[in-house]
């Protein structure tokens, strides 16, 4: 026997679920999948980004067809000497003018107020006035938020880096001190207790014309060399004339 013919309204269905997965199927086949999370920039939202040894400078404004900006800037900046420098941080709101030839006027209030420069493409040149007189031209380059973040990351690194080098610096120069000065107190014969002292120190014992023990703490400047005394004879005849001569050490300038 036959089978009964379905009804008009079950084919309709059927016909309509074949569609709509179809339609879900091309969806997915044409979607963007190459955009990684957060890697895109904020829709409608400007950036540019500066960067050298000493300074970051990052600006963002929403974008708008008038030109009007209103913005916010960053400013990652090193402070201090090697090797306690560090990476310090700053914002601040700005607002400007982006006009279609170009032209461009930002404020910047408490920092360098009114800059002016030109935007072309992906860059965005502006002349920032500097404290002794004068402009220094700063070229930006369209930026997302990853690009600072990235920017960021390398320089305090490379500020890392160089506190690391001074720190090696200052470590060999002081072995290299401290070396020296125990050779130094070996050739006046002394007692070097630099190992055992917070400060390096150099004993010089002797006996003075009475018998008694005397001891002469000989002094190091910080590359290691001996310092003169700041008392007592500093020439050998000073010190074959004072009430009590002593022996004039010609390796050291010291009378003892």
């Amino acid at each position: 026997m036959a089978a009964p013919p379905r009804p008009i309204l079950t084919l309709f269905i059927g016909a309509l679920l074949a569609l709509t997965t179809a339609c879900t199927s091309t969806s997915k086949i044409s979607g963007n999948q190459g955009d990684a999370p957060g890697a895109a920039s904020t829709p409608g939202v400007t950036g540019y980004l500066y960067s050298d040894s000493n300074v970051i400078l990052f600006l963002q404004w929403p974008t708008a067809k008038t030109g009007a900006v209103q913005g916010t800037i960053k400013d990652d900046y090193v402070n201090g000497d090697a090797p306690n420098e560090k990476v310090e941080d700053r914002s601040e709101d700005f607002t400007g003018q982006v006009n279609q030839d170009g032209s461009a006027t930002f404020n910047f209030p408490g920092w360098w107020g009114s800059v002016y420069g030109n935007q072309a493409g992906d860059t965005l040149n502006l002349n920032f006035p500097q404290q002794n007189g004068g402009f220094k031209a700063t070229t930006f380059h369209r930026a997302t938020p990853t690009d600072y973040n990235s920017a960021l990351a390398n320089f305090r690194q490379a500020v890392n880096q160089i506190n690391q080098g001074v720190i090696q610096q200052q470590a060999q120069h002081q072995k290299q001190a401290t070396d020296r000065e125990r050779t130094t107190c070996s050739q006046v014969g002394g007692t070097w207790t630099g190992d055992n002292t917070a400060s390096p120190n150099c004993e010089v014992t002797y006996k003075d014309r009475d018998g008694y023990t005397k001891t002469f703490d000989v002094s190091f400047d910080p590359d290691g060399n001996v310092r003169p005394q700041n008392w007592g004879p500093s020439t050998p005849g000073g010190c074959a004339m004072q009430i009590f001569p002593g022996k004039w050490h010609t390796d050291t300038d010291i009378c003892w």
